[in-house]
């Protein structure tokens, strides 16, 4: 291209042939300009578009791109689409026509001829002359993204499970509210079976499933990334979604809460059990949100479909007053809503300095063991315990006798934007937690705390179900593997999944889960440097479940991942010792947070330990043993944990209590740190 351009170099100078010479300076960056070479262009005069007509010809064209986009995307791909528009642009524009004769067959009449008929008339010709000139001025890049097109489609998801292709399958769809009895049917159907599946979104959920069948009589095993239980003569599974197998064949399959199909973060995996079950007969459970959307994919799938709708068998009543703000109105039964863990610490302090009501709490980041006990001493009616203060972790997986829903607030931090008002399927999805059947809170009521909450709760609770347009997916093993195969191997996993952003192609009923990618970028750049793991190593840590706000789980994968690169094997501990910034002691707040961090790591080591294979875990016996005493400093660290309000410290007598609680469980800490150095 330099050798080419300096030929020029003479006459630009003196004036002849600027046009062209601006074209050139533009390709001198573009992607595969090396290849205009090629079109051996020549200096030359000619007729051009008048400076009179350029706006309006630019208004057209301008048009014609934001109407066609998504073909002209489907052609050259996202990015190639744009830097191909900007350049057709500027040359149809500013450049001697001959030089669009050649590269796009234009003809200085045909571009006349469009500023006097209709905007949409000539939209063919400007294609054909956009695509032809992509294909000379970018030709490299075209190659490229005609070849990622083909390896990044994931238009026909359903064909890649060719076991569930091969049956005449079944899906019935079980929709309904809570507490109306949908997932109780589909249990009975998977009890009858002789082998069967149980698929849900929480490994609470799957342990509870787990443990219902066994009580029936049905032996089942257990699945979960952190968790294996194998009962001999199993003809059943209770699983999370993630852990389901599509290649082993069963009779009766059940997914639960199938509307999570449609969830920027994990619907894929919803979407992959749906598609690729290999049963004869599938039961799904949720909300009617999903009932249009499962019905396409049964369709495209060529199975039978078959709904069947259930109603809530206990009332629920949507109060039109709030509490006044008043703790004080608080009752037993109730349920105290917070979207932030600070929030229920407080106001449980709060509740027990203004009242005689004792509080459980129930969160997200507490191991799932610990919410189970939690919500079985709130649902105790001889117990001690009158109110809980949750997130809207209760929103699924655990069954509750809770009264009154009340919202303090209805303000969330979302991932992605900030602060926002909580979604109104979500404020339905928890209010719908009050009343439970067979309970003495038969009948449920849902409120806020404060009044002025109140309009957008009752407007929530009124708005009608907006039903799912598109099924979460990403791409799998074996389509990264094939993608990855058209690229050097020096390529690192994150721009490979960069590229396949860019140009993946899918069907209207579905979309590419963009958080979840974008998670696995984040695991992916700490894979940089560590060019011996293989494609489906890589592809393991990907899948390791992560919380990205909890930046020591981060910084202990990336020791992980670097000492199974550099050593084919993992330490739970660096050093084989509980770093500073893990161990246990104390009795506030920030000691808790830290246990939840601690028991996180612990169970990721587990979860690459079932997956990758226990053997390159060292530490992975040791990590079952650590992980439930952790658990168990979490359970008692609950009752015990103090709430140190802002900018506010403690007393002398407070400091001491607090030294003294150190001395005691820094003597546990000792005994983790025996176990790991065994």
């Amino acid at each position: 291209m330099n050798r080419f351009y300096r030929s020029f170099k003479g006459r630009l100078e003196a004036g002849r042939g600027r046009r062209l010479g601006l074209l050139f300076r533009h390709l001198s960056s573009a992607p595969g300009s090396s290849l205009v070479e090629n079109l051996r262009l020549e200096s030359f005069k000619g007729p051009v578009i008048t400076a009179s007509k350029r706006a309006l010809l630019d208004e057209k064209l301008v048009d014609f791109f934001k109407r066609n986009y998504d073909r002209v995307e489907e052609e050259l791909g996202d990015s190639l689409a744009k830097a191909s528009f900007n350049l057709f642009r500027r040359d149809l524009l500013g450049i001697d026509s001959r030089v669009l004769r050649r590269v796009g067959r234009l003809h200085l009449s045909d571009v006349e001829q469009m500023l006097e008929d209709p905007h949409t008339k000539h939209d063919e010709v400007f294609f054909d002359g956009m695509v032809r000139h992509a294909r000379i001025f970018f030709k490299t890049s075209f190659e490229e993204s005609v070849r990622n097109k083909f390896v990044a489609d994931l238009r026909l998801p359903h064909q890649l499970y060719p076991e569930a292709r091969t049956k005449k399958r079944k899906i019935i769809y079980h929709h309904g509210p809570t507490n109306s009895g949908k997932t109780y049917t589909a249990m009975e159907a998977l009890k009858k079976s002789k082998n069967g599946v149980y698929a849900g979104p929480l490994r609470l959920l799957a342990l509870e499933c787990f443990e219902r069948l066994n009580r029936a009589g049905v032996y089942a095993s257990l699945l979960t990334g952190q968790e294996i239980k194998e009962v001999p003569f199993a003809t059943h599974t209770s699983c999370t979604v993630e852990m389901m197998s599509v290649t082993e064949e069963y009779e009766v399959v059940v997914i639960d809460e199938i509307q999570l199909i449609g969830d920027a973060d994990r619907g894929s995996s919803w979407t992959r059990v749906l598609l690729g079950a290999n049963a004869k007969e599938i039961h799904v459970c949720g909300d009617g949100t999903a009932l249009e959307l499962v019905k396409q994919l049964a369709d495209i799938c060529g199975d039978e479909f078959e709904d069947h709708t259930y109603v809530r068998r206990t009332p629920l009543t949507v109060k039109g007053e709030s509490l006044e703000g008043k703790l004080t109105n608080l009752k037993r039964g109730d349920a105290l809503i917070a979207f932030r863990r600070q929030d229920l610490f407080r106001l449980k302090h709060d509740i027990e300095r203004m009242t005689s009501l004792k509080c459980c709490v129930i969160y997200g980041s507490l191991p799932p063991e610990t919410r189970a006990r939690q919500a079985k001493l709130f649902n105790d009616p001889d117990g001690a315990f009158d109110v809980l203060v949750a997130t809207d972790a209760i929103g699924m997986g655990l069954n509750l006798n809770i009264g009154r829903i009340i919202f303090s607030t209805l303000v969330k931090k979302s991932r992605d934007v900030g602060m926002q008002k909580v979604s109104a399927p979500h404020v339905r999805q928890i209010a719908g937690r009050a009343g439970r059947d067979g309970t003495e809170y038969a009948n449920g009521e849902a409120t806020c705390l404060e009044a002025e909450d109140m309009d957008y709760f009752l407007q929530a609770m009124a708005e009608p179900p907006v039903p799912l347009e598109k099924a979460g997916i990403v791409p799998t093993f074996e389509q990264m593997e094939d993608f990855a195969s058209h690229y050097p191997n020096s390529m690192s996993l994150a721009v490979l999944l960069d590229k396949f952003i860019a140009v993946h192609r899918v069907e209207k009923n579905f979309r590419l889960c963009s958080p979840k990618m974008n998670d696995f970028m984040i695991i992916a750049d700490m894979m940089e440097e560590h060019k011996s793991l293989s494609m489906k190593e890589k592809f393991y840590f990907l899948m390791t479940p992560v919380n990205f706000a909890n930046e020591l789980l981060l910084k202990n994968l990336a020791r992980m991942i670097s000492e199974y690169s550099q050593r084919g094997y993992v330490r739970l501990y660096e050093n084989g010792r509980i770093p500073d910034e893990l161990a246990l002691f104390g009795r506030t707040i920030v000691t808790l947070h830290r246990a939840e961090g601690h028991c996180a790591l612990l169970d990721a080591y587990l979860f690459l330990a079932n997956t990758i294979g226990s053997s390159a875990f060292l530490d992975y016996d040791q990590a079952k043993v650590i992980r439930k005493q952790v658990v168990d400093y979490i359970d008692n660290l609950l009752w015990e944990a103090r709430y140190v309000p802002p900018r506010q410290t403690l007393t002398a007598n407070e400091s001491r209590d607090t030294n003294n609680q150190t001395t005691s469980v820094q003597e546990q800490e000792t005994s983790f740190q025996t176990i790991s150095q065994q």
